[in-house]
């Protein structure tokens, strides 16, 4: 959001969740890249990896939560009462959008096409 009050963040580990997209991307491409081969010859593994990197993701918010002796909502700065349930429920919306939008993108990156067969 443009112009947004950001001091309500604890951490800069919360704004690991809106960069995995780009995570995505990054450990596919070197992966295939590792491998020796083309992003399409790696294709069939873009759902583990997706899953992996999701998972590891959470690890660590929940090590960095932990470790600052916080909770995850206390991590990223949110406040019960602080939007009503008209823009959570927006807000829901546009961050599914963005995710899968990011996937999509990170599909068409990795295949070539956004729906590949």
């Amino acid at each position: 959001m443009r112009g947004a009050d950001r001091s309500g963040y604890k951490s800069g580990f919360a704004l690991l969740l809106p960069m995995r997209c780009v995570m995505f991307i990054a450990v596919f491409t070197l992966g295939a890249a590792a491998a020796g081969k083309t992003l399409s010859e790696t294709a069939n593994r873009w759902s583990l990896t997706a899953s992996c990197v999701n998972v590891v993701t959470i690890l660590v918010l929940i090590a960095a939560a932990k470790s600052a002796k916080m909770t995850f909502g206390e991590m990223i700065g949110l406040h019960r009462g602080g939007l009503s349930v008209k823009k959570t429920i927006g807000l829901i919306f546009i961050f599914i959008a963005v995710g899968m939008g990011g996937m999509y993108l990170s599909g068409l990156v990795c295949y070539g096409k956004v729906m590949p067969r």
